[in-house]
């Protein structure tokens, strides 16, 4: 008897073993050919991705000197181009997702100044969709954070876009709000709420499916990526994103960080500017206050080349025993300094009857004294992260300036530079050029154009170099590009 009952379950356990294995198989099956899915997808969005980032380049760079009919027609085809592009890059990061290779890559980010450029997207997107739009950013958001600027930024955008497309003329917010700190990290929650048709509650998981694209029983355009792919960013920078919502009352997407707290050092400041050589009229003096020495030693390299005389300090004290020594008449205040603000400066200079104009270049919004009553305030404000160009041209519409730009003429002589001197100039090496080769040789406009604003940062002194490389580039010579590349 016992020998039977033996046998009896060493058949079943057979059974259940070849089960079993043909049920692994069937996974291995099914997973290989979700794997393959995945490849084919990322093989298919790249080859697509080369091309019509040419023709957004192309697209760009036409638009530049054209206007009238032409010019709207190159701006339709580039916004179209760019519609295309934003499709095949969720159809790419839908494929890495699913390979598990959402791959972050955090680096020290102005705060306020990402969430300026997510508010500027959202303000466009309600005026396109005619709906009200208002924000709430935090007033004690920390000034600078280590995150993966370009995927917080995705997920934002997708929940923005979102919001606009399910809302008929309602209102669409934005809030940022730091829930705690310690110990060198932050722990904010993002949110975008909307007063739109809302979701059925059967739908509230199945909307953060790939290729769903059924909110409130209205179909929509779009891949029906969006959601799925923000949910694969935020799950792998440790959050989770989530829905709140009922029909006909609206829907609220949020999602908390854990980010780590940085200090304004560890941003990479890149200016760029290249366009701009000089201006006219006689040489203008600029009081320069910034804490951090190199980004100072960058502004001073920035305004200098274009021909400022600037004096440069790194405290309130020091700024204001320069400012009764000389007269300048522009000044460049960063806000927070190590014995002090920029409103202390501002403050004693306006209180000596000094119409010097100033502007404020600061990591965090406009933020005056309690006491600051009717006084002027700054005549204008630059908000971190800022470009060369961007610097130059407010600097310029605050002093009248009419600038030469790059197309043979000539920069205005620089504070240690002579009439009729040359500052040294060498030419980069081949090796140093190997990328902007390839870039050239695989018509990457944008591409060059980074790489001219780096290459110049580095090297300041291949200015010339970097000016007529980006001048065959807005002529399209890529062939004039290959002719002057060493080696």
């Amino acid at each position: 008897m016992c020998g039977v009952v033996i046998a009896a379950i060493s058949q079943r356990l057979d059974k259940l073993k070849r089960e079993t294995l043909a049920a692994q198989a069937e996974i291995l099956v099914a997973q290989g050919a979700d794997q393959a899915k995945g490849e084919f997808l990322a093989r298919v969005s790249h080859e697509l991705r080369t091309p019509l980032h040419l023709i957004l380049g192309y697209a760009h760079l036409l638009r530049r000197g054209a206007a009238g009919t032409f010019g709207q027609h190159l701006a339709f085809l580039e916004e179209g181009g760019r519609h295309l592009a934003r499709l095949v890059d969720d159809l790419l990061d839908h494929a890495r997702g699913d390979r598990g290779a959402v791959i972050l890559d955090p680096k020290a980010v102005y705060v306020y100044g990402l969430l300026e450029r997510i508010q500027a997207y959202g303000l466009a997107l309600s005026n396109e969709h005619q709906h009200d739009f208002k924000s709430r950013l935090g007033e004690n958001l920390p000034a600078v954070l280590r995150v993966d600027t370009q995927r917080l930024e995705q997920v934002l955008l997708i929940l923005l876009s979102n919001a606009a497309q399910h809302t008929r003329h309602g209102r669409i917010s934005l809030s940022v709000q730091l829930l705690a700190a310690d110990e060198g990290l932050a722990r904010l929650s993002f949110a975008v709420e909307d007063t739109g048709q809302g979701i059925d509650p059967a739908n509230l998981e199945r909307i953060f499916e790939p290729f769903e694209r059924t909110s409130g029983g209205e179909h929509k355009g779009g891949l029906g990526l969006g959601l799925a792919i923000g949910r694969q960013i935020v799950g792998a920078m440790g959050g989770e994103l989530r829905v709140d919502s009922r029909p006909g009352e609206g829907s609220r997407f949020w999602f908390e960080l854990n980010l780590a707290v940085a200090a304004e050092a560890d941003v990479a400041m890149v200016l760029g500017g290249l366009d701009i050589l000089g201006y006219g009229g006689p040489c203008r003096r600029i009081l320069l206050v910034e804490d951090h020495v190199g980004n100072r030693r960058l502004l001073e390299q920035l305004l200098g080349e274009t021909g400022f005389v600037v004096q440069a300090a790194g405290t309130v004290g020091e700024a204001l025993a320069l400012a009764a020594g000389a007269a300048f008449d522009l000044a460049l205040l960063d806000q927070r300094l190590p014995d002090g603000s920029g409103w202390d400066i501002l403050r004693a200079l306006r209180s000596a009857n000094s119409p010097v104009p100033a502007l404020l270049l600061s990591a965090q919004p406009p933020c005056p004294p309690a006491d600051w009553g009717a006084l002027p305030c700054f005549d204008a404000v630059l908000l971190k992260p800022v470009n060369g160009t961007e610097i130059l041209e407010c600097v310029g519409r605050v002093l009248g300036l009419a600038w030469q730009r790059a197309k043979g003429i000539p920069a205005a002589p620089g504070p240690d530079m002579p009439e009729n001197s040359e500052p040294r100039q060498e030419s980069p090496s081949a090796a140093e050029c190997v990328e902007l080769a390839d870039f050239v040789r695989q018509g990457a406009i944008y591409e060059i154009e980074e790489w001219i604003a780096r290459f110049h940062q580095a090297r300041p002194e291949c200015r010339a170099f970097c000016n007529e490389v980006a001048a065959r580039l807005a002529v399209l010579d890529f062939e004039g590009i290959v002719a002057i590349l060493p080696g």
